[in-house]
């Protein structure tokens, strides 16, 4: 049992290690625009905010500059597939 603990323990140490720095970034200005105690629903709202369409977009749409359109797609999509992920990041910080 104590062997499955230290597995885990160093595949989270590499999960947060290898995250994306975008990531990690978000998160603590999330956490610091919070002032404290957050949960994950929260992060995940404000993230999710973040890269869903909003005025970048229409900027980007205005300067014929598709490249936002993707990075927020595709940030979307690892948000999505990470949740598990932020949640331990957020523990970690």
């Amino acid at each position: 049992m104590v062997n499955r603990e230290k597995e885990y323990a160093i595949l989270v140490e590499k999960a947060i290690l290898n995250a994306p720095i975008w990531l990690k970034e978000d998160i603590e200005k999330i956490r610091k625009k919070a002032n404290g105690n957050i949960r994950i629903s929260y992060v995940i709202k404000e993230l999710y905010n973040k890269y869903t369409f909003n005025a970048t977009h229409i900027f980007a749409a205005i300067n014929q500059n598709t490249e936002w359109t993707a990075i927020s797609r595709e940030r979307l999509n690892i948000i999505d597939n990470n949740i598990d992920l932020i949640q331990l990041i957020l523990k970690r910080s």
